[in-house]
């Protein structure tokens, strides 16, 4: 958080937002996902839908685009907000 909080301060802050390091890492972006603890599970850290919330549109068109990804979660809404859902073998 405190990077990206430094980096949108800057003068250029679309060249930080934007930047990736040496293995593809966008080191001053905030994650839209974090792991639930003692689970396998994603949760989507902003609520909505990408109707009511258009920010999320990059992390489902990552995941429906991704194949290894996508081979080992499911996307599952509940609630009011998104989930990767580790799939069972």
């Amino acid at each position: 958080m405190q990077r990206w909080k430094w980096a949108t301060n800057q003068p250029n802050y679309d060249f930080y937002l934007g930047y990736k390091d040496k293995d593809g890492i966008y080191p001053f972006h905030i994650g839209s996902v974090a792991p639930l603890q003692g689970t396998e599970d994603y949760i989507f850290l902003k609520k909505g839908t990408e109707k009511t919330n258009p920010e999320l549109e990059g992390e489902l068109t990552y995941y429906n685009n991704s194949g290894d990804f996508k081979n080992n979660y499911n996307l599952s809404y509940e609630g009011d907000r998104y989930y990767y859902r580790k799939k069972k073998s």
